[in-house]
């Protein structure tokens, strides 16, 4: 479990990821151009770049309402509600100067090719500063999200850009802790009425 702050150490992860495997699969491709941003930055770009953006979260039908967590010793029992489960929605866009368009082409391929080849990981594993308590061994699945052409044209749309090539992914699942705690007494006494007939 995590705190609100999981969505952000998720999308760092990915980075470092696809910042590690690029590095030797695109040589020369500077690490800085592997970004999150939105996908307006990939416009007019001059040298090889890869933008990561987190366009969808939705809550995963799978993990909510699994029921409050019960924390303590009795007789002083606390009922903390249950998890914020999210999965975490990501367009890859590759691009190029246009001379190198090619090059964009490259750029998916290793990109897709690492995320196959970490289709599991652990964040503690990868973020670029130590993660909070409790998240080093949490993991999270990345998963190819298929998505028809227009279903992304939309999503292109929506952003107000000419569509580019992209490709989409899922991250599960990412869960926040919630701060709902309430106390809970245990059952010290039960009365039977029995009413006869």
């Amino acid at each position: 479990m995590a705190n609100f702050a999981i969505v952000r150490h998720v999308t760092e992860a990915l980075l470092e990821i696809l910042r590690h495997d690029l590095a030797i699969a695109v040589p020369g491709m500077p690490s800085a151009n592997i970004k999150a941003a939105p996908p307006e930055d990939i416009e007019g770009v001059s040298d090889e770049t890869l933008i990561v953006y987190l366009y969808q979260v939705i809550e995963s039908p799978f993990l909510k309402n699994v029921g409050p967590h019960v924390i303590g010793t009795p007789p002083s029992l606390q009922s903390e509600r249950d998890p914020l489960a999210l999965d975490l929605y990501y367009l890859l866009i590759p691009g190029a100067s246009v001379p190198l368009y090619l090059d964009t082409y490259d750029i998916l391929g290793a990109a897709m090719r690492s995320f196959h080849d970490h289709g599991s990981f652990t964040l503690g594993d990868w973020l670029p500063a130590p993660p909070p308590a409790g998240e080093a061994n949490l993991q999270f699945r990345i998963v190819f999200n298929r998505l028809e052409t227009s279903d992304l044209i939309r999503i292109w749309e929506a952003v107000q850009r000419p569509y580019r090539l992209s490709v989409s992914y899922v991250v599960r699942t990412a869960q926040i802790d919630s701060e709902l705690v309430t106390n809970t007494n245990l059952v010290s006494q039960r009365n039977i009425i029995m009413n006869p007939q």
